[in-house]
């Protein structure tokens, strides 16, 4: 396994939905939910870097996983974890969201195990489930190129579908689990936000911006994340269903 730190981002005033990793998914703290899927992947040690000693109480006596405080005024997550792995001394730093509710270790070993061996920046991605919402701006849609590196990323449907009679189109979804090269991330962080990234809101665009290679990854375990108060009813169906299979 590559050397690998992971680190969770998480905000207290989440612009959509404040205090978010805090709320509780069927009885427990969202964040507690993904540290606890987080644990199964046998990775050596996992931090939550947060600006809220709330968040930190929580984490540290339900989850007693390592917290590092840091600075309030971050634009987004990857800035914030960019701040931590200046403090530590690793190869690589995997960046788990900290709503993304269904992060199997699964996905985290494939991450680990698929990315190139000259990698720069991976991420996974998946494919829109029959149902799902492609229209829906909280949730960001990617194109790669046929060797998987990552052509654009979009709050809108892409590739834009012009008329009926064109072939059918499948698209495809990020996953909030994004994997550095500490020393890229590092770079990464000390980069000016792009117009690109201010108009989407999506921090991963500062890296094509910028020409850092992204790589994409495909990956067909199930997603659920939670971006607004309105995701928090099916996200305890779904994360209860999705238990109750597990165990059966």
């Amino acid at each position: 396994m590559k050397d690998v730190i992971v680190i969770v981002p998480a905000r207290y005033e989440s612009e959509r939905f404040p205090e978010k990793v805090l709320c509780p998914i069927n009885g427990k703290p969202l964040i507690v939910h993904v540290l606890e899927r987080i644990m199964g992947s046998g990775v050596s040690e996992i931090i939550v870097a947060t600006d809220s000693e709330k968040i930190r109480d929580v984490v540290r006596s339900s989850a007693g996983c390592r917290v590092e405080m840091t600075k309030s005024d971050h634009k987004c997550g990857t800035d914030r974890i960019a701040e931590v792995a200046a403090r530590i001394s690793s190869e690589f730093v995997l960046n788990v969201q900290g709503d993304e509710l269904i992060i199997g270790p699964h996905m985290i070993d494939q991450i680990l195990e698929q990315c190139p061996e000259d990698l720069h920046i991976g991420t996974l991605y998946t494919r829109f489930e029959a149902g799902e919402n492609v229209f829906d701006t909280n949730i960001v849609k990617v194109l790669t190129n046929r060797n998987g590196r990552m052509i654009y990323m979009s709050r809108t449907p892409i590739p834009h579908r012009r008329g009926n009679d064109v072939e059918s189109i499948d698209y495809f979804k990020q996953v909030g689990l994004y994997l550095f090269r500490r020393d890229v991330l590092l770079e990464f962080s000390n980069l000016e936000p792009t117009a690109l990234e201010r108009i989407e809101g999506i921090e991963l665009l500062r890296a094509l911006d910028y020409g850092l290679p992204l790589h994409g990854i495909y990956s067909d375990w199930p997603t659920c994340d939670v971006n607004v108060p309105e995701d928090v009813q099916d996200a305890e169906k779904f994360v209860g269903d999705f238990d109750s299979e597990k165990r059966s």
